[in-house]
């Protein structure tokens, strides 16, 4: 009896080298794939497209920027089924200038995202400057985030039926006009180990509401 076993085939390593583009690479790479990214600045507006990715920058966020500046969508975007197998290491992103360009980044419709040793500065937007999470599963390790504010709640992060867990993670000025500077969690559930809270303002919950 002969039993045919059907292959599996192999991730692939992909490296973006400076001056090109994440997305492109995205685009040609499958779940399991990794892709690492040369130090330089990039553009954002990068979606996952429903991948189960590992983007990880070769250099980390001293020298790693995804840059959202004048780009009117999230830097980072996951979507469409992501899992937590889904990864982002080793970036600073920043989210665009105005209130029009929302958040650095964004995890929606049942998406999940692992986020390890990032950094975000200073995002003004209307809810959420560093992270906005709808119906979402994250697990976040070593964010610091830094000058992110809000007009309505949550200057860094805004979670709606999400959960969030937080471990050696620091949240330093960031303010919001409605309630939590650093976290407001609207509904689901929020963790933190060892995370640290300086200097964050906001109508009610300086550090984090719920």
């Amino acid at each position: 009896l002969l039993l045919l076993t059907p292959a599996i085939a192999a991730a692939t390593d992909w490296t973006v080298p400076n001056g090109s583009s994440i997305q492109v690479f995205i685009d040609q790479a499958s779940s399991g794939d990794r892709i690492f990214v040369e130090p330089g600045t990039y553009p954002g507006g990068i979606s996952y497209r429903g991948k189960d990715l590992e983007i990880i920058s070769l250099g980390g966020s001293d020298v790693t920027t995804i840059d959202g500046t004048g780009i009117p969508v999230p830097s980072i975007s996951c979507f469409s089924g992501e899992t937590l197998a889904a990864r982002l290491e080793g970036f600073t992103l920043i989210a665009g200038n105005t209130l029009n360009a929302p958040y650095a980044i964004r995890v929606t419709s049942g998406a999940g995202l692992t986020i390890v040793d990032c950094r975000v500065e200073g995002s003004p937007v209307t809810t959420g400057g560093a992270i906005f999470a709808s119906d979402a599963t994250l697990e976040v390790t070593g964010l610091e985030v830094t000058g992110c504010s809000s007009v309505q709640d949550g200057g860094a992060v805004h979670a709606v039926n999400s959960s969030l867990v937080f471990t050696a993670s620091t949240f330093q000025q960031c303010s919001s006009q409605g309630d939590g500077g650093a976290v407001h969690i609207e509904s689901g559930s929020v963790s933190f180990d060892g995370c640290s809270f300086f200097g964050n303002m906001a109508v009610e919950g300086g550090n984090a509401n719920s």
